[in-house]
């Protein structure tokens, strides 16, 4: 079977004129518990940390007095960063761009495990393993292991849209192209490099939409709390956030305070001798969670709910960015609204919950408030 690389068929999905299909709504979990509003609201104002010259962030992670910065895939020429908060200085950075051993072409995702961070390349279907202390310390021999996503006996690979690893050897993906599978979140055994577990059932499948429109329509994003053993669904184009128990498999779900659900088209792309399905956005399409931040207690959520208008610079931007932040607790109870002064996409919270950083995508500084 030929291979497509994402960042092509990223490209396709984006820029390609398509044959649309009529409106469809979508209800992802139609057992999910709904709420109107929020208990709290909080109103902060950032204030400027540093400005940050080495690329976009796409993630940050706070580890002890150290913010760990993943950029983004443009203009990157290192994919990780550390930060000090008590010396105040950017140290140099890891995984460099490429497509060597420990290189990248981006566009991935990071975490932070007991004595290492893992970083994924969805691109060149590998992990990258970094020994924490020696990343915190900047040393260059912080690099230290790589795994290939590759399926056993065969020449095919995992391509997942994003992951959260459980521990050094077992990861949860979600959104995996290619496949029929209907799970919504594949646990993987990174030593067999094989499938092991699913969690969570595509509810909704029509006859006449591709399962792949289908996922589409689900994508979200994935965070995995150690302590509690749990992980969770936070989707792209409904208010719904899912809580999987990994040990159980049971599934509690929270929507609100919007309650929307996915407007969608099917859309189709020919490419070469095949076809892809996708989502296509209609003018009831509204954007969700764009951003997100973990820690033992709590899980915090960006909200964009901006609906495409004209596909202006200033329009996709409101689609690319949120102006609060949602609060959850782990069992998937609603605590806090907190309103920005300015849009964001990215957030890092301290595990004390008593801070938020993110990035300022018009100033170029990475930015902070106390909550």
């Amino acid at each position: 079977m030929k291979k497509i690389q994402p960042l092509l068929l990223f490209l396709i999905l984006v820029i390609s004129s398509c044959k649309k299909n009529e409106s469809n709504l979508l209800t992802i979990n139609k057992n999910a518990i709904k709420f109107n509003k929020f208990p709290k609201e909080d109103n902060v104002n950032f204030s400027n940390l540093f400005e940050y010259k080495e690329g976009v962030p796409q993630e940050i992670h706070i580890i002890d007095s150290t913010l760990a910065i993943s950029n983004e895939r443009k203009g990157a020429n290192y994919f990780l960063y550390n930060y000090s908060l008590k010396s105040n200085k950017l140290l140099k950075g890891y995984v460099a761009k490429g497509k060597g051993p420990f290189e990248s072409i981006g566009g991935g995702k990071f975490g932070v495990l007991k004595d290492r961070i893992w970083f994924y390349d969805p691109s060149l279907f590998k992990v990258v393993f970094l020994d924490k202390k020696k990343f915190l310390i900047n040393n260059t021999d912080s690099l230290y292991q790589e795994f290939n996503l590759k399926k056993e006996d065969t020449e095919e690979y995992y391509f997942y849209g994003s992951v959260a690893f459980i521990d050094s050897l077992n990861f949860l993906g979600i959104n995996k192209w290619g496949t029929s599978s209907k799970s919504k979140i594949e646990k993987v055994d990174l030593s067999l490099n094989k499938e092991i577990k699913g969690f969570g059932k595509y509810k909704e499948v029509w006859n006449n939409i591709d399962i792949s429109t289908i996922r589409d329509a689900h994508s979200s994003s994935i965070g995995f709390n150690y302590k509690k053993n749990k992980a969770l669904m936070a989707y792209r184009y409904s208010d719904v956030l899912e809580i999987y128990d990994i040990n159980s498999g049971k599934c509690i779900a929270t929507q609100g305070p919007e309650n929307y659900d996915v407007y969608f088209t099917q859309d189709r792309m020919e490419q070469g001798k095949g076809s892809y399905y996708f989502m296509g956005k209609t003018k009831e399409t509204k954007k969700t969670f764009v951003g997100s931040a973990f820690t033992d207690d709590f899980i915090y959520l960006i909200y964009s709910g901006h609906k495409p208008e004209n596909r202006s610079e200033s329009d996709r931007f409101k689609w690319q960015t949120g102006a609060s932040i949602f609060v959850y607790d782990w069992n998937g109870n609603p605590v806090k609204k907190i309103n920005l002064d300015r849009r964001i996409n990215t957030i890092g919270v301290s595990n004390d919950n008593e801070t938020i950083y993110s990035y300022d995508l018009n100033t170029g500084y990475l930015i902070k408030t106390n909550i």
